[in-house]
């Protein structure tokens, strides 16, 4: 069996078209942030077309909103209309494969029913003095990208665990099904976190671990992420000068962006800013030949 990655994008027509190649034959399912423009959604539209991926309804999902929730769960309930993947991965457009995709398979097919997700109960100290609770105590939204909210304390919807953790995870088929199924079942639960603060890095992993999947989720993460900023938006870039960490996490275990046996992805890479750190990947980690710009567009 393969894995259907659901892959978010809103910039890089040509590094997310990369990536998609590279997952081939896995199925891809991409989303394009309603947010951006024309031109760029046209030529993510285009790369979809060339590399076979499917195009997802279009949410808005700008950064600690729940339109990247609503993504995602689009991703999630397009994959299990199609029969031919046991695992579903939740990627950004700019992640990128540390094992070429026959690998990738044979590590899911060797742990059938198992989902691998970091997550934490909360409160956590991770998430500063109140462990992160502020988050849900609170009715949010996110006004230009800054924080607002009421400040008149709500409850948590009944017999509810909240999580915390990472969106960009790999869940088993039967997981992904308890996820939409969590979702149908606790409407109230994802009214209320539309209006906490970045959902993504709290619903998933809350609706997993209150479902009956909770049984067969280890908690490790597949992809190589590095916060270097406590604090920080968004994770570090990573550049050439960090290949060598990166074929050591694809080697064996590693704890950059949450415990891992491996890693099997690296996020975040940015091929405008060091397009050289991608051809190194394809050739001493997935070995495949560099792709080259040919008129504009990338090609094998």
């Amino acid at each position: 069996m393969s894995c259907a990655f659901v892959v978010l994008a809103h910039r890089g027509p040509e590094q997310v078209e990369r990536l998609a190649t590279r997952l081939r034959p896995h199925p891809v399912l991409l989303h394009v942030d309603a947010g951006v423009d024309s031109g760029t959604s046209t030529a993510l539209a285009h790369a979809a077309a060339h590399t076979g991926a499917t195009l997802l309804p279009r949410h808005r999902s700008t950064w600690a909103s729940w339109g990247i929730v609503a993504a995602v769960l689009e991703g999630m309930r397009a994959a299990l209309g199609r029969d031919d993947w046991s695992h579903l991965m939740v990627l950004s457009g700019q992640d990128y494969p540390l094992a070429p995709a026959a690998d990738i398979g044979a590590f899911l097919d060797a742990h059938t029913d198992t989902s691998f997700m970091a997550r934490w109960a909360l409160p956590n100290p991770l998430w500063g003095r109140d462990g992160g609770m502020h988050r849900l105590r609170y009715r949010h939204r996110a006004v230009r990208g800054r924080r607002a909210f009421l400040p008149v304390p709500r409850r948590l919807p009944r017999d509810l665990e909240p999580f915390g953790g990472s969106m960009y995870v790999c869940l088993s088929r039967a997981a992904a099904a308890e996820t939409l199924h969590f979702v149908e079942r606790r409407p109230e639960v994802a009214r209320f976190y539309r209006r906490s603060w970045i959902p993504d890095e709290m619903f998933v992993p809350t609706a997993v671990m209150n479902s009956p999947a909770r049984e067969r989720v280890v908690n490790e993460s597949l992809s190589y992420i590095r916060w270097s900023q406590p604090g920080s938006r968004h994770p570090d870039v990573l550049g050439t000068g960090d290949l060598g960490a990166l074929a050591a996490a694809a080697a064996g275990p590693s704890d950059i962006g949450g415990h891992g046996r491996r890693k099997l992805f690296a996020r975040k890479l940015d091929a405008a800013a060091d397009p050289r750190l991608l051809d190194l990947i394809d050739e001493r980690l997935l070995g495949e030949q560099p792709r080259k710009l040919v008129s504009g567009r990338t090609a094998a």
